[in-house]
């Protein structure tokens, strides 16, 4: 092909995109991918105008094939090539889906972008829309979906577990045979809500797969129809899940599966006593570490101040208020006869992918005051270092979303990357609530929604 020719081309395809963004109005709606959340924008109208081929097609009928297809695609008849699935989606992944119908010259200031998805090609055209969780008048789901969507959104886990495929079906572990269907698998009922969160086209998806599997594996606990604890949902998911990796029930050995590497943590506690003596090193491993909710707010009020502007500001982060917290309970040396002050000091031996904390409450109705003083505690993100008294490296985590409860209903928030904005994820329910933290907390404040389970990502 000639320069001009070359030229004319990129030109004609950069009008007929043009063209096609101008010609429909765009309402803009939450999507993810199974590795990366984005914002997609969706055409209001999917009319398709007439196909006419346009001047560049008739003057120049020696363009290869590829050429033909973009600029029928962006002319709006994808009749006769669809390129991907989802022929309605006019994005910045929509950019990356006709990367290879592209001008060399066109691609390269596309791949450079921030929304640069190589490594990703398997994400192309398979783009979907954020998804409720249904939770019907007496399934009480509502503590199921929250978990749902917050290993949903936790891109790392999701992104590997999608592809881990390496497991043994709970009711075989151990070399057992039973004739229990794989449908008792919280592994692959797991799996299956995943694949119907990202390739689903419906808005709103059962979590029925899981519930009935997490009924099948505990005898009293999570039954259909319940309503359950999320935090112990969360904790008893992720300890099935581990155990189909690793085929096993012994939960003493040292494991490296995709669970523990996620959010397993390896603590030590022991006392240490003014007077020099330490007590006995208590190890234990958990997947949520729990702080009192109250302890936090008593410490986080010593640390207010006014500021310049005459308002009142917090003082101190959330990571270093936890670890004031782990040595505010009293404790007493192991010298019987020794009178001293002795305080509690927590290592943690390892660095999970994410850390998870879980707020215990005192009282199942607190002020509006202390649910918005904790809220406001909550720090964007949180240094390992700060939070416990020895840790084997640095590392920043960056806090995603959290988990609420009022009386018995739950629901999420997590905030899109890309568009900056918090969602509350309310089973079937999922709304925007705006770019600012103080849109969240005001929010949960007037609805009286405690937090429950907050989680943070290790910042690469």
């Amino acid at each position: 092909m000639k320069r001009k020719e070359k030229v004319d081309l990129d030109e004609e395809i950069m009008k007929k995109w043009k063209e096609r963004e101008e010609s429909e109005r765009i309402d803009f709606v939450y999507g993810t991918s199974p590795s990366n959340p984005e914002f997609f924008s969706v055409p209001s109208t999917t009319k398709e105008p007439k196909h006419e081929k346009s001047a560049l097609e008739v003057s120049h009928p020696s363009l290869n094939s590829p050429n033909q297809q973009l600029i029928r695609h962006l002319s709006g008849d994808s009749s006769r090539n669809s390129l991907g699935p989802h022929r309605g989606l006019y994005s910045l992944l929509s950019y990356n889906s006709i990367l290879p119908y592209l001008p060399t010259s066109m691609a390269t200031p596309l791949l450079s972008s921030k929304w640069d998805l190589r490594g990703q090609a398997n994400d192309l055209g398979r783009s979907i829309l954020e998804k409720g969780l249904t939770n019907q008048t007496g399934q009480n789901n509502c503590f199921l979906n929250v978990i749902i969507q917050s290993l949903w959104h936790l891109r790392e886990f999701r992104t590997k577990f999608i592809e881990h495929d390496k497991h043994v079906h709970y009711n075989q572990i151990g070399g057992r045979e039973t004739l229990s269907e794989d449908t008792n698998c919280p592994y692959c009922a797991l799996k299956l809500t995943f694949t119907q969160y990202q390739f689903s086209e419906d808005t709103t998806i059962p979590p029925d797969a899981l519930r009935d599997a997490m009924s099948y594996i505990s005898s009293g606990k999570f039954q259909i129809g319940s309503i359950e604890d999320a935090a112990e949902l969360f904790d008893t998911l992720l300890l099935t899940i581990h155990q189909s990796m690793s085929g096993s029930f012994d939960d003493d050995k040292v494991c490296s599966c995709l669970v523990h590497e996620s959010f397993g943590m390896k603590l030590i506690e022991f006392v240490v006593c003014e007077c020099g003596k330490k007590g006995r090193h208590a190890p234990y491993r958990q997947f949520i570490h729990y702080v009192p909710a109250q302890a936090l707010r008593k410490i986080a009020s010593e640390f207010l101040y006014e500021n310049e502007e005459g308002m009142i500001s917090q003082g101190i982060s959330l990571d270093k208020a936890i670890r004031r917290s782990n040595r505010s309970e009293p404790q007493t040396c192991v010298d019987p006869d020794c009178k001293m002050n002795a305080t509690r000091r927590t290592f943690i031996s390892n660095t999970p992918r994410v850390l998870t904390l879980g707020f215990v409450w005192d009282t199942s109705e607190p002020t509006l005051d202390v649910i918005f003083d904790l809220l406001m505690l909550i720090s964007p993100q949180l240094e390992l270092k700060e939070m416990f008294d020895s840790c084997p490296e640095g590392g920043t985590f960056v806090f995603r979303g959290m988990v609420c409860y009022y009386g018995k209903h739950y629901n999420a928030y997590f905030k899109n990357r890309h568009t900056e904005e918090w969602i509350v994820f309310d089973d079937t329910t999922v709304k925007k609530v705006g770019k600012n933290w103080i849109d969240v907390a005001e929010r949960c404040r007037n609805g009286r929604f405690q937090p429950l389970l907050l989680f943070y990502e290790k910042k690469d």
